[in-house]
């Protein structure tokens, strides 16, 4: 397996969907370079946690030039096509933003708060773009995340599991930031995921 650990702009300076736009240029990148540095743009899989478990399913989900509008992206970015993830690991990740209406951090994201756009707030969540071609996913989260709560990974397994999307659950019993750096357990479930998943 290869690893391209991509870097995106912050919030607030910009705020979304800057950070969806650099994800895909990642893509980009990736299909530009594949000869150079012998990569398989057939067998891509998303890994990410917290904030980047966000874009991870959020660009893996964002198949189709409607739904890149939908979530309002910018035409250059609508129009092109990319490279079709095809497994996600996302850790620790909000994936429905509508239910963090008071939050600093969200609202900082998005630039707005849910009074003044709550459609902004869907626009954002990567649990209302899953269609039955998703990606599987592998969903990891620790039961004492007081920082995104442990429903957001259950949510989103139902969703998936509605649209007859394989998935797969790990729950731990640490919290948000202990579960990215301790839970090793849950890192070798996710490389295991997706060897099996991407045929590696």
């Amino acid at each position: 397996m290869a690893v391209v650990n991509i870097s995106y702009r912050l919030a607030p300076d910009p705020i979304y969907p800057a950070q969806i736009e650099d994800c895909l240029e990642a893509l980009d990148w990736i299909r530009n370079h594949a000869s150079k540095y012998n990569l398989d743009i057939e067998r891509i899989g998303a890994m990410g946690y917290s904030a980047g478990a966000h874009l991870a399913a959020f660009v893996a989900l964002l198949q189709t030039p409607a739904q890149r509008q939908r979530a309002g992206l910018t035409a250059p970015w609508v129009k092109k096509s990319y490279p079709a993830i095809k497994a996600v690991v996302a850790g620790g990740a909000p994936l429905d933003l509508t239910v963090y209406r008071r939050s600093p951090i969200v609202r900082r994201f998005l630039g707005r708060t849910y009074q003044e756009d709550p459609k902004l707030y869907e626009r954002a969540s990567p649990i209302f773009y899953i269609t039955p071609n998703s990606p599987p996913f592998f969903l990891y989260h620790g039961k004492r995340d007081q920082l995104v709560e442990i429903e957001q990974m259950y949510k989103m397994e139902t969703a998936l599991k509605s649209a007859g999307i394989a998935v797969e659950t790990h729950e731990s019993r640490h919290g948000h930031v202990a579960s990215f750096v301790f839970n090793r357990k849950a890192i070798q479930q996710s490389i295991d995921f997706l060897k099996r998943k991407l045929r590696v």
